[in-house]
C-alpha cells in the first residue's frame, strides 16, 4: 500500500489514449511519464469534448479512503495465474465506481484492467502474458469528483513471457504529399493516403493487454492512433492526422519531418521518420492586396500571387477578378457584383494595375484562379478579408 491520499488529489497526469475490449474485459491504456505528449487520441477527441458539460457532481470526500492491500510490494505472479487484487474501502458512496490499473513500473505504461462497484474489496484477474518485469496495482474511485487512489507501495514481478520491446523497422511509405485543401479533378502524385508500420513486438487481440498507441508527432505535439497488430508485426496508420495537440492547443499539418513510435504496456518503441511535402495539385493563393489595404483611384498597385504547381509557361493561364463586396439588391434577392481584371496571364506571380475610375469605391476583394477551361483547376485564390479602393 502507498496512499496517494492525504486530503488531497496527488498531482499526477493521467492522460487516457486507448479502449480496447479484449478478452472479456475492458484495458485501457494510459501513462504517468511526462514525455508524453498530453494530447487525446483523435478517435475519442469528440467523445471528451461532448463529456465537457456533464462534470460529476462532487461529494464530500473528506473521511473517504482506498487502501490497496495486495499486492503491495515482492510478490511474483506468473502468466496465466489467477490473482487476487484486494483493497478497503471506507466510506466510498455507492454510486462511485472502482478501476484497477497494471503499471509498467520501469516506464510508467498502464492500462486499465477492470472496473468494480464500490461493493467489492477483491478482483480476481488472470494475469496477461506479459513481458517479464515489474510492476504495480493501482486503484481508484471515479464518478464522485474528486479522485481517491492508491497503488503498490513497491513493485512486484509477473513472470511471463522474454519477448522484446515493440521495435520498428521500417514505414510503408517513409516520404509522400500531403492532401489537398480542395480536392480538384488535378491527381496530386504521392500522396500519403496511410502508413503501414513493420516491425516486431507489436501487441495483438490474443495478447490481452491492450492496443498499440501509435504517435505521430512533432516536437511536443502529437496526434494519436490506435491498432493492434494481427500478427505481431504490422500496424497501420489509417490516415494522415488533419492537426497536432499539444498544450498550446491544435496545430496544422505542413510540410517537413514527423517522427512515429509506439507505446504500450511494454514501455517506448524506437523512432522512424516520415518526410511530407506539397502537394503536386495546383493551387492558389493572394499575397497582395490580400485584406485591410486602403487603395486609391488612379494608383497603381501590384497584384501579388503564389501560384503552386503551375508552370510559367504551362498550360494553365490565370484569370482575376475583382469582387464588390456591397451586395446589390435585383428583383426581391441581393448578389455580389463582380468584373474581370485579366484573363489568360502566365503564372509570374505579380501583374500591374491601375485602378480605374469606373471604379466605385467601397469594399472588395480579389478571385484568382486557372483561366478556361481550367477554372476548377487551381483552388485557394479566394480569400475573403476585403480591402477598401477610395476616391
Amino acid at each position: 500500500m502507498k496512499n496517494l491520499q492525504k486530503g488531497f488529489i496527488a498531482p499526477v497526469l493521467l492522460v487516457i489514449i486507448a479502449l480496447l475490449v479484449v478478452g472479456g474485459g475492458v484495458y485501457v491504456y494510459k501513462n504517468k511519464k511526462a514525455e508524453v505528449p498530453a494530447v487525446v487520441d483523435t478517435e475519442t477527441r469528440q467523445s471528451n469534448q461532448q463529456q465537457t458539460n456533464t462534470q460529476t457532481t462532487p461529494v464530500n470526500t473528506q473521511n473517504i479512503s482506498l487502501v490497496l492491500t495486495s499486492p503491495n510490494g515482492g510478490e511474483n505472479w506468473t502468466a496465466g495465474a489467477m490473482e487476487i487484487i484486494t483493497w478497503k474501502g471506507v466510506d466510498i458512496p455507492s454510486k462511485a465506481v472502482i478501476s484497477i490499473y497494471l503499471i509498467n513500473a520501469d516506464s510508467g505504461d498502464q492500462i486499465k484492467i477492470a472496473t468494480v462497484e464500490t461493493k467489492n474489496t477483491s478482483y480476481t484477474w488472470k494475469v496477461p502474458a506479459i513481458l517479464n518485469g515489474s510492476y504495480k496495482i493501482e486503484i481508484s474511485t471515479q464518478g464522485i469528483g474528486k479522485k481517491i487512489l492508491d497503488e503498490s507501495a513497491s513493485s512486484f514481478k509477473i513472470i511471463g513471457k522474454k519477448n522484446q520491446i515493440s521495435r520498428i523497422e521500417s514505414l510503408s511509405p517513409n516520404s509522400g504529399a500531403l492532401s489537398p485543401a480542395v480536392i480538384t479533378d488535378v491527381s496530386n502524385t504521392n500522396e500519403v493516403k496511410d502508413i503501414k508500420i513493420y516491425g516486431s513486438g507489436f501487441l495483438r487481440t490474443e495478447d490481452g493487454v491492450g492496443a498499440n498507441r501509435i504517435f505521430f508527432s512533432s516536437g511536443n505535439a502529437a496526434a494519436l492512433f490506435g491498432d493492434v497488430s494481427v500478427d505481431g508485426k504490422t500496424l497501420t496508420i489509417p490516415h494522415l492526422p488533419l492537426n497536432l495537440q499539444d498544450k498550446g492547443g491544435m496545430r496544422d499539418i505542413t510540410p517537413g519531418k514527423y517522427e512515429i513510435y509506439i507505446r504500450n504496456i511494454l514501455g517506448k518503441s524506437n523512432s522512424m521518420y516520415i518526410t511530407l511535402t506539397e502537394p503536386s495539385t495546383p493551387s492558389i493563393s493572394v499575397s497582395y492586396p490580400k485584406g485591410g489595404e486602403v487603395l486609391k483611384i488612379g494608383s497603381n498597385v501590384t497584384i501579388q500571387w503564389i501560384g503552386k504547381n503551375i508552370p510559367a509557361n504551362g498550360v494553365r493561364k490565370i484569370k482575376i477578378g475583382l469582387i464588390n463586396t456591397t451586395p446589390v439588391s435585383t428583383g426581391g434577392s441581393s448578389s455580389l457584383m463582380g468584373k474581370v481584371l485579366f484573363e489568360n496571364l502566365p503564372n509570374t506571380g505579380s501583374v500591374n494595375w491601375k485602378i480605374s475610375s469606373e471604379i466605385t469605391p467601397g469594399d472588395y476583394r480579389l478571385q484568382i484562379g486557372c483561366d478556361y477551361p481550367y477554372l476548377n483547376d487551381c483552388p485557394g485564390g479566394n480569400p475573403q478579408e476585403t480591402f477598401k479602393i477610395s476616391n
